[in-house]
């Protein structure tokens, strides 16, 4: 009587999606982001209308590295490496200094959050259009509420969020797009979405 052992079934391994490739394209969004975001800064500062309206009206220009890296890459964690890196080229050059490199990585952290909550899963077009726009409102809404809006005219008050909100969507659809030129063009494959 022969005896049998009975068969393993091996898993294929895991593909780890950081790869050299996922940094330096990580480093790249996050380098070029961090210069453009150096003018941004400078132009921030104060809390006037044209501030507000500025912020409000440019919101999307703040986060578009991150949301460019993470509609592209799809692999958790690319909106906080970008933010980090952001954070690092710009912070030199700002009038807020180093305390800018908190402030990028809670961008990242934002944008990550809903991704997070379905456990990096699902990186369904979808997804980024509701994720992004409620991450940057939310990041403008903080920026409103910092200042203290009793000093403010009610209209403008009423005008900051519409238009934080369709500055959102804007260019949550421009994010889109660059990521998929920039994926027609081979810089990076996605990974594929459980939705």
């Amino acid at each position: 009587m022969t005896e049998t052992t009975p068969s393993v079934t091996k898993r294929p391994a895991r593909r780890n999606p950081y790869t050299t490739r996922f940094l330096l394209t990580c480093a790249a969004i996050g380098a070029a982001g961090g210069v453009l975001i150096i003018t941004l800064n400078w132009l921030s500062i104060g809390t006037g209308a044209f501030a507000l309206f500025l912020y409000g009206s440019t919101i999307g220009i703040w986060v578009l590295p991150q949301m460019i890296g993470q509609t592209l890459l799809r692999i958790p964690g690319t909106a906080l490496l970008i933010s980090l890196i952001m954070g690092l080229v710009n912070a030199p050059f700002t009038p807020y200094g180093y305390a800018q490199i908190t402030s990028a990585l809670m961008f990242g952290l934002l944008l990550e959050i809903p991704f997070a909550i379905l456990l990096w899963r699902n990186w369904s077009d979808r997804v980024f259009w509701i994720a992004h726009p409620i991450a940057l409102v939310v990041a403008s809404s903080s920026y409103f509420l910092a200042i203290d809006l009793g000093t403010l005219a009610p209209w403008l008050v009423w005008v900051m969020w519409p238009l934080a909100a369709v500055s959102a969507v804007a260019f949550t659809a421009l994010s889109m797009l660059i990521a998929k030129r920039l994926r027609a063009a081979g810089v990076a494959k996605p990974r594929r979405s459980a939705a």
